[in-house]
């Protein structure tokens, strides 16, 4: 079943699909013609494949794999019914894999947390942010993306928009960074007794503990605050119904903003939503990080994306105040120190 949002539209499908001279996809000129008449100009895009474009009508999107845009538009609706506070979608087109989305600006978290709100369509920064800099204005933009996620977990959705999100996704995610970063970048390929039963101990505390709706890429660079400091959430079709810590942790402890531990401490002593225990909360930042690490590592190695891998160097920061309840994982910490 489809989810609609107020005022979404889905645009006609039919006629010859065409191919657009400026790269855009078949069946582009239609919609373009429809919706968005007046210039256009290309937007930045970070760890994905799709592609977008600021117009005079809203932002363009271009979603090649049509079961995520079909997630993007069920997932998207049902947010959006439910108050949370995500992108109203203007009008789509399945065929094509092009949507129009209401404009939330140029100011991610990130950019706010830099203090830097640069033009659209630039790429971010190579560095990470040095910690304990957040100003004012980052700080409420933190405040308002906390209590936009606690809204979200109260979100209810149909198993089949929402599928679970298993034991087995949570070891792939942390193998991948095990492989990618430790194995790959550091050539490490001894990873030392009793890191499976640390892996399996971690698996254990996260399914353990509430689960909830998560977004699953919760983090700067996909939250927007607006002129008024309203927080919009981006890149929600890889959503699932999962453990409750996750999106907490990806958003508190990401290398791409480093805040200060009493910064952090400060926010948490804000949150609203489900209640967390401190072991959990750390099983959880393990396990964000040891992925973050496989993303970082694959994307500059693979994806010809090199300002990633600057990014290994905080998540490392941050691993190793996290990691002490499991003794056997600081095999990996000092790995890095090695190098």
């Amino acid at each position: 079943m489809l989810l609609l949002g107020r005022g979404w539209r889905a645009v006609a499908e039919r006629g010859p699909a065409m191919n657009d001279p400026g790269g855009l996809p078949g069946g582009a000129d239609r919609f373009l013609r429809a919706h968005c008449e007046g210039g256009m100009r290309a937007l930045h895009g970070a760890g994905s494949n799709r592609r977008f474009w600021r117009t005079e009508a809203g932002v363009l999107s271009h979603t090649p794999d049509g079961a995520e845009l079909r997630r993007i538009i069920d997932i998207g609706g049902a947010l959006h019914e439910a108050g949370v506070p995500v992108p109203a979608l203007i009008a789509w087109d399945r065929r094509a894999g092009l949507a129009l989305h209401e404009d939330v600006g140029d100011d991610s978290l990130l950019s706010v947390a830099r203090g830097h709100l640069g033009p659209a369509g630039a790429a971010p920064p190579p560095d990470p942010l040095p910690g304990g800099t957040l100003d004012r204005r980052a700080l409420v933009g933190y405040e308002a993306a906390l209590d936009a996620l606690a809204e979200l977990q109260k979100v209810t959705l149909p198993s089949a928009a929402l599928p679970p999100f298993s034991r087995d996704d949570l070891r792939w995610e942390t193998w991948y960074g095990i492989t990618h970063h430790f194995f790959g970048v550091l050539g490490r390929r001894n990873r030392g007794s009793g890191v499976d039963e640390a892996l399996e101990d971690l698996s254990a505390t996260l399914f353990d503990g509430p689960q909830t709706t998560m977004h699953r890429d919760y983090q700067s660079t996909n939250l927007h605050i607006g002129r008024d400091n309203a927080v919009a959430i981006l890149d929600w079709a890889g959503m699932r119904r999962g453990p409750a810590a996750y999106d907490l942790a990806s958003l508190l402890w990401d290398p791409y903003v480093e805040m200060s531990a009493p910064e952090r401490a400060s926010l948490l002593a804000g949150w609203k939503g489900t209640a967390l225990d401190e072991r959990l909360l750390k099983a959880t930042v393990v396990q964000r990080l040891f992925q973050a690490l496989g993303a970082f590592a694959y994307l500059s190695r693979h994806c010809a994306r090199p300002n990633f891998a600057h990014f290994a160097v905080p998540a490392m920061r941050l691993l190793r105040t996290v990691v002490d309840p499991w003794p056997a994982l600081e095999v990996f910490v000092e790995a890095s120190a090695e190098r």
